[in-house]
């Protein structure tokens, strides 16, 4: 079929295109045929392994600390070097000749259905080697820790080598602190079983073999090399300096490998005073540095984190964060108390005191937990400068829902918390569980649960906290996502395989989803466990009425409420459990008054007691009463109460109106 041709005399005759390359894509035409974008590639992988061997070969064959940048301007001068080389000439079989020019070398075209074939060379072969080499090299410096800490023997331990100090001061009287202020480091450091440290006899012999004199200053590159002589994977140096009569000591850690400065230490003093007793208090520092990096190891990412510079403080709180999670919370709290004792700036462990104190809380009904709580945010909230921002914010959140008893601060300090780059999965679990427990934000909470998860996936672990898969179950529950939800439980349930809450839950979201073989088995499983664990018959048949009630199955809930309080008739608890599931879903709220009476009689001042009754009365159109009740529950709940804040709220539309 023929092209129609414009024949409209206003159409304007447009100028064809020319089958000539322009300028870029001829230049380009050029770097390929002259191989110059090949050299560029080979030449940059090249000197990439070349600058990885110089600085792996430096330190082990002693050579100057300068030799890295040496090479490194080598081979930035040779790089045009090479790219002018490989644009003017060719290497060829019959050896170094002239490139020809574009046109000299310009060929007939292919074809049209003739196949581009390409053969395999060996220069290929020699770029993809380089390309996997340097990659190889890459890969631990792009996607490995930062080396922030000291380096470690293979037996866990810190080797150190301690070098003479530099004397700043002018007078060759203080000379003698040249040596003298390591020996006392070596003595002090050398107490510590966490660490390996060069005896003075031995670093007397390695100055000896470098040239170095006792009484020579000591340049840093000596030091590093004293190190690598003694393969000691850290060292330490420093000086001492004086205006007027005061007198100051500087210490230095030092990583061997990297050069990178890891602790700094000083200490200030008069020259009248024992300068003995000043290196006393700098060893202690620059141990209590060293073996909280060697004690880390021991602790969980979550609570690494620590912000302590006492190593016994330390350990005591890596004891008591080891106890938080297996769920014993009385000794938490015991060794958590020991480290502050030890360090009473230690911050974090008054914030899991608190934290400890808050679940026991919400556990059982000793009121001294609860005062615990808020007495241990109190002090956290006094320390909180000493932490950075985002855990400031952790605490000040904690003392919005404790002591100012502020909801509206507490979801704000939540947002403010959510934008936090903290890998700390407990951390994140209590801005959840803070959105699910008190505001029922159930989307909120799952978002927030569900950034443990991808902090566990990214640390190749899962989270050995039961809590954690009870609640965000229970956030899945309440979004009907009951897929997600069991998935969590069949999880738990293999780290925690004797967890009654877990076993419940689990018997909870198969009754709701309507499986009754499975809701029967596992309820069967549940009350099984709960018996070898001693429950009562009270205590399991009001695990059975709850299980119920979250099922939404009302009768079987209110047979299993009732037969909780025949067993235990003189049980406040469950008087009011059944009071409040009467009054609020309308079955017999007279009786449900009456009940929670007589609940009252018990414990005039329960909040939960009150907040039954004041619901009992809003339903019975006493407005007045209901508010009065309701701000009395308010004001006796020891942390915020958004549900009672908003019953509350509920009841004075209601009083507004009637008017």
């Amino acid at each position: 079929m023929r092209e129609s041709i414009n024949l409209d005399p206003k159409c304007k005759l447009e100028k064809p295109m020319s089958d000539k390359p322009g300028r870029l894509s001829k230049f380009w035409e050029e770097l390929k045929r002259r191989k110059t974008a090949r050299i560029i590639v080979v030449y940059a992988a090249t000197a990439f392994i070349i600058l990885q061997l110089t600085d792996i070969l430096t330190p082990a064959l002693l050579l100057p600390t300068w030799t890295t940048r040496l090479v490194t301007l080598l081979l930035i001068i040779g790089f045009p070097i090479a790219v002018i080389f490989s644009w003017v000439f060719d290497i060829t079989p019959q050896g170094i000749k002239k490139t020809k020019s574009y046109t000299a070398t310009k060929v007939q075209p292919l074809k049209p259905n003739e196949p581009v074939r390409r053969k395999l060379r060996t220069e290929d072969l020699v770029v993809a080697a380089l390309l996997v080499v340097v990659i190889i090299l890459a890969y631990p410096k792009i996607f490995g820790p930062m080396k922030s800490k000291a380096t470690k023997d293979p037996d866990g331990k810190i080797s150190i080598a301690v070098n003479t100090f530099d004397n700043l001061t002018g007078d060759t009287t203080f000379n003698s602190w040249k040596q003298g202020i390591p020996e006392l480091l070596i003595y002090n450091l050398g107490t510590s079983q966490e660490l390996t440290i060069q005896n003075s006899q031995t670093m007397f012999e390695v100055y000896q073999s470098i040239g170095q004199t006792n009484n020579a200053s000591m340049a840093p590159s000596l030091s590093r090399e004293a190190a690598v002589k003694l393969k000691a994977g850290n060292y330490i140096t420093g000086n001492f300096q004086k205006t007027g009569n005061k007198i100051r000591i500087i210490a230095k850690l030092i990583d061997t490998n990297s050069d990178q400065l890891l602790w700094t230490g000083k200490v200030d003093g008069y020259i009248d005073v024992n300068y003995i007793d000043l290196v006393d208090s700098l060893s202690q520092q620059a141990k209590d540095f060293l073996e909280i990096k060697v004690l880390e190891k021991n602790i969980t990412l979550d609570f690494r984190e620590a912000f302590t510079k006492s190593a016994r403080a330390y350990k005591k709180y890596i004891e008591g964060t080891q106890f938080f999670m297996s769920g014993d919370y009385n000794r938490a709290i015991e060794s958590l108390q020991d480290a502050y004792t030890i360090d009473s700036a230690f911050t974090l462990a008054a914030f899991y005191i608190a934290n400890a104190n808050s679940i026991m809380a919400s556990t059982y009904p000793d009121p001294k937990y609860a005062d615990q709580a808020i007495l241990w945010t109190q002090k956290a909230f006094e320390g909180k400068e000493r932490l950075p921002e985002e855990y400031q914010h952790w605490v000040e959140m904690w003392r919005a829902y404790y002591i100012t008893k502020n909801s509206n601060e507490v979801l704000d300090y939540c947002s403010l918390l959510e934008k936090s780059e903290i890998k700390s999965r407990y951390y994140w679990y209590d801005v959840a569980i803070t959105y699910s427990s008190n505001f029922e934000m159930w989307d909120k909470a799952a978002n927030n649960f569900r950034k443990i998860e991808m902090i566990s996936s990214e640390w190749g672990e899962d989270w050995k906290f039961s809590e954690y898969y009870q609640n965000y179950g229970d956030a899945c529950h309440q979004l009907g996502k009951h897929e997600e939800e069991a998935l969590l439980y069949e999880t738990g349930l293999k780290l925690f395989p004797d967890d009654i809450f877990l076993l419940y839950r689990q018997a909870l979201c198969a009754t709701s989803t309507g499986d009754t073989t499975r809701s029967v088995a596992l309820i069967k499983k549940f009350i099984e466990k709960v018996k070898q664990q001693r429950a009562s018959g009270s205590e399991i048949e009001l695990g059975l009425g709850h299980l119920y009630q979250n099922a939404n199955s009302a009768n079987l809930a209110e047979q299993h409420f009732r037969r909780a309080l025949f067993l235990d008739p003189y049980n406040a608890d469950r008087m009011n459990t059944l009071a409040a599931f009467l009054i609020n879903n309308d079955r017999d709220i007279i009786e449900g008054m009456t009940l929670v009476d007589n609940a009252l009689k018990i414990y005039p001042k329960a909040a939960f007691f009150l907040w039954t009754k004041g619901n009992g009365y809003y339903k019975q159109g006493k407005y007045e009463e209901a508010l009065d009740l309701l701000q009395q529950a308010k004001d006796n709940f020891i942390s915020i109460s958004p549900n009672i804040e908003r019953d509350i709220q509920k009841v004075k539309d209601a009083i507004n109106n009637q008017k």
